[in-house]
């Protein structure tokens, strides 16, 4: 766990959006004293989407208050950009306190919420469980993309070998010289099918983020 902690750390990419430079100030600061160096900010919510589309981040560390988009709206037009097999975590943090503002913000699509003035524990816990989520579903969505690349050499041997026998039925005399093909495709595709029922490693223990109670790993 120590090992994937620092690998969080050192591979997760953090867009801070804020109309006040001071509040990204402060985010910066609190993240790189917990040493995550791949930190971006803009203080214009409208820049979101090309940041999105340039910087690539991990996380969002989003301000709902803000002139002209206000976050609500960023929130909105993040999940519209976002394809559906990904998962892009949004961390709302606001001024605004209200259990109005934080169903609204966690019901458009925000994953976490944290009022100002932040604690830093809390910044840092809430930052690492999101983006240890998405650590695991990116995990979880390499093996699903195995398992299916796996299933479709299994059905081609299959189908292989299925053309086979039908030959085979149709051509008695050849028979003999083509049984040892046919049995190397079934055997070819016993084994695609039996790697995919071998079971997976066990997925990582990950709090949930909204709850607020998970501990990093020391």
């Amino acid at each position: 766990m120590i090992a994937d902690h620092k690998a969080v750390i050192q591979d997760s990419r953090i867009l801070i959006v804020d109309d006040k430079t001071s509040n990204i100030l402060v985010m910066q600061r609190i993240l790189q004293q917990e040493g995550y160096q791949n930190v971006c900010s803009t203080t214009d919510p409208r820049e979101v989407i090309d940041q999105l589309r340039v910087f690539r981040p991990d996380l969002i560390v989003l301000d709902l208050m803000m002139p002209k988009v206000d976050g609500y709206s960023v929130i909105v037009q993040l999940r519209g950009w976002i394809p559906d097999d990904e998962y892009l975590p949004i961390l709302v943090v606001t001024a605004d306190a209200s259990r109005t503002a934080r169903q609204k913000a966690l019901t458009l699509g925000a994953n976490d919420f944290i009022t100002k003035p932040v604690d830093a524990t809390d910044v840092i816990l809430r930052v690492h469980n999101l983006l240890q989520t998405q650590r695991l579903y990116r995990q979880i969505s390499h093996q699903n993309k195995g398992l299916i690349e796996q299933v479709l050499v299994a059905r081609r041997h299959l189908e292989e070998a299925q053309v086979e026998i039908a030959q085979l039925e149709e051509e008695p005399s050849s028979a003999a010289r083509r049984i040892a093909s046919v049995r190397g495709k079934l055997a070819e595709a016993v084994a695609s099918i039996e790697r995919l029922v071998e079971p997976l490693e066990p997925p990582m223990q990950v709090a949930d983020s909204l709850d607020g109670e998970a501990a990093i790993p020391q």
